[in-house]
């Protein structure tokens, strides 16, 4: 596996797109309208490959000054094997390298135990966003 950083409009966009619309779209049921919102061009993403093949990605904004952590995907069959942790660090890295001291994300609350164990917390009540239950969670990215 490796994890890289890439602008939006890199060769590895398709499938990076790829890989968000088959766990967000297909998987979970959220309309493509809402995965693709957007702000992708604002964002410096991340891939883990695996056989130089793209199988997770993730994305991270500057919004009002924090770090703001999105789109974390991992194709179902290389789930359970550190990506997703591996994504998580190498985006906190990616924000801390830009100056920011703060992280924020949106967590579907089926993975809230998941981003705790890494050293986020949960702020606020649970909300619906895309049709799926989430919890909003910060970190600080000071020191770690």
């Amino acid at each position: 596996m490796r994890l890289f950083v890439r602008p939006a409009d890199g060769e590895e966009w398709p499938a990076l797109r790829s890989v968000r619309h088959e766990v967000f779209v297909v998987g979970q049921n959220v309309p493509a309208a809402e995965e693709e919102d957007g702000r992708d061009p604002d964002a410096v993403h991340f891939a883990a490959t695996a056989d130089g093949k793209v199988v997770g990605t993730a994305r991270l904004r500057i919004v009002d000054g924090k770090g703001k952590f999105e789109r974390f995907a991992v194709m179902p069959s290389f789930r359970g094997l550190g990506l997703g942790e591996a994504l998580v660090r190498v985006a906190e890295a990616e924000a801390r390298s830009r100056g920011l001291r703060q992280g924020r994300l949106h967590a579907q609350i089926q993975v809230e135990g998941f981003y705790e164990r890494l050293g986020w917390r949960r702020v606020g009540e649970p909300f619906d966003e895309a049709g799926i239950m989430h919890v909003a969670m910060e970190r600080s990215l000071s020191g770690s």
